[in-house]
């Protein structure tokens, strides 16, 4: 009686681990993108077969919201359980390669179903002025797909003081799972816009010149070259995720730990 009292109850506990186990998605489920810009606005449409398609998701340039040079919020809808959220900008209306971007928030690990909203960049301590044209970027993985996609929104830069936040927006987040990276474990672009404002003062910079990866499409144009040249969070992000990350890129600040793991990366695409 008792073995089976046991056994009932080991089977309630497999049934329920099974339930909250999380489901790796595709794509091919969503009508938008499944992380998507709702502060800034985003550049409209979306096509599902462009999603891993650098860098802006095969979008052209869209409308330009007003943001302020300082003191910006920039927020995410997340629609299912995401990995590997990366945060960049760059200092140009239609960038073209991974070169012109640069960080400016750690790496979501993970995030879950809900909304993200963090700070956006101190653009004017990074030295752009008003009226410059600003180019946001997310990219991510779905729980489980090793695919980066890709999602941009357009900014027009305005002085603080003659910015007006839209109405109802609230910065809050409600994501159930959301897992952040340490500064030290995060990836970080340093873009062709780089300024000494960013640097930061732990770990080291390690380089890989992959222009021409980043630049030319893979010959099936589904984006893969570029998606080769996103620059690896460190190690535990993909340990953490379950994702798979590929190590590469522009710059990348790494720790102690994640030095050797950089340059090996590193070295093996170039081989």
């Amino acid at each position: 009686m008792f073995s089976l009292a046991v056994l009932s109850l080991s089977a309630l506990a497999l049934a329920q681990a099974a339930a909250v186990e999380p489901r790796a998605a595709s794509i091919t489920e969503f009508q938008a993108s499944p992380v998507e810009f709702t502060y800034p606005a985003p550049r409209s449409g979306f096509l599902v077969n462009n999603a891993s398609t650098y860098p802006c998701g095969g979008l052209p340039v869209g409308d330009r919201t007003s943001y302020p040079l300082t003191g910006g919020k920039v927020s995410l809808d997340v629609d299912t359980l995401a990995s590997n959220v990366n945060l960049l900008y760059a200092n140009s209306s239609d960038p073209k390669t991974f070169h012109e971007f640069s960080t400016f928030a750690n790496t979501l690990l993970d995030v879950s179903d809900g909304g993200w909203c963090g700070a956006g960049p101190d653009f004017q301590e990074l030295g752009l002025s008003a009226g410059n044209d600003v180019t946001l970027l997310v990219i991510y993985q779905l729980y489980g797909n090793k695919t980066y996609f890709y999602h941009c929104a357009d900014i027009n830069l305005v002085a603080v003081n003659s910015y007006t936040a839209p109405e109802n927006f609230a910065c809050s987040n409600s994501s159930n799972v959301l897992q952040t990276a340490s500064g030290e474990d995060s990836m970080v672009l340093k873009g062709s816009n780089f300024s000494a404002a960013q640097e930061g003062v732990d770990g080291q910079t390690v380089s890989f010149d992959l222009a021409a990866a980043t630049a030319a499409p893979s010959a099936s144009g589904s984006g893969s070259a570029a998606a080769a040249a996103v620059t690896s969070s460190a190690a535990p992000s993909a340990s953490a995720s379950g994702s798979s990350t590929s190590s590469a890129g522009i710059s990348i600040k790494v720790g102690s730990m994640g030095l050797g793991v950089a340059i090996i990366g590193g070295l093996a695409l170039l081989l």
